[in-house]
């Protein structure tokens, strides 16, 4: 009898280890698809390509490396990453790496903005603000910023008002003011901001 306990342990950890390199493996051969259909004019198969990641464990992160070492997209696919973009709010947790995010970003939003650097608005975790890692989404609005602050108040840390003058190398998209999800949202690159400004600390609710 305890042979075979001892068998089938053994048996269930080479199923584990088996599935656990499968879903590395399926990870990675999404990331190499979606970068591949980044290169092409395909937006039928880069559609296909997300729904093949959205399958994985970690193929948003491989996705993101690989296109962060692309020179450029089809304008066409930039269209619909801006669509999965929008949909996808939770993208940089998704990918989990926020280097290979930024660089991504870099290749699928470009041109970036060309004009005067623009003063921005954030609400956030008070965990981001001390660990200063900012995030990519940050909005024209005092208003829209705020309501996301007193929604981080429902967490443990709390919330943040964050305010920062982007430079314009630090700016990958300005979205159009549109009725559908219009939160005055401007995507930024994190690594180029200069100085973050603190304005509103909001504690957490007890």
């Amino acid at each position: 009898m305890t042979l075979r306990i001892i068998q089938d342990a053994g048996d269930a950890e080479r199923e584990f280890r088996a599935a656990i390199l499968k879903e590395r493996r399926d990870a990675i051969e999404a990331g190499k698809t979606f970068a591949a259909a980044c290169m092409s004019s395909d937006v039928a198969g880069f559609y296909r390509a997300v729904d093949q990641i959205g399958e994985t464990v970690d193929g948003w992160r491989h996705a993101a490396i690989g296109v962060s070492r692309l020179r450029g997209v089809a304008p066409g696919i930039r269209d619909a990453f801006l669509s999965v973009w929008i949909e996808s709010k939770m993208l940089p947790l998704m990918v989990g790496d926020r280097k290979a995010m930024a660089g991504a970003l870099r290749v699928l939003m470009l041109p970036a903005h060309q004009g005067e650097p623009i003063h921005l608005y954030r609400g956030a975790s008070a965990k981001e603000r001390r660990s200063a890692t900012y995030g990519f989404s940050w909005s024209t609005d005092f208003a829209t910023a705020r309501t996301f602050a007193e929604h981080w108040r429902k967490s443990e840390a709390g919330g943040v008002l964050l305010e920062t003058i982007a430079p314009a190398t630090a700016v990958l998209l300005r979205r159009e003011i549109e009725g559908y999800y219009d939160e005055g949202e401007v995507v930024v690159d994190p690594y180029r901001l200069d100085r973050v400004k603190l304005v509103e600390r909001l504690p957490p609710v007890r």
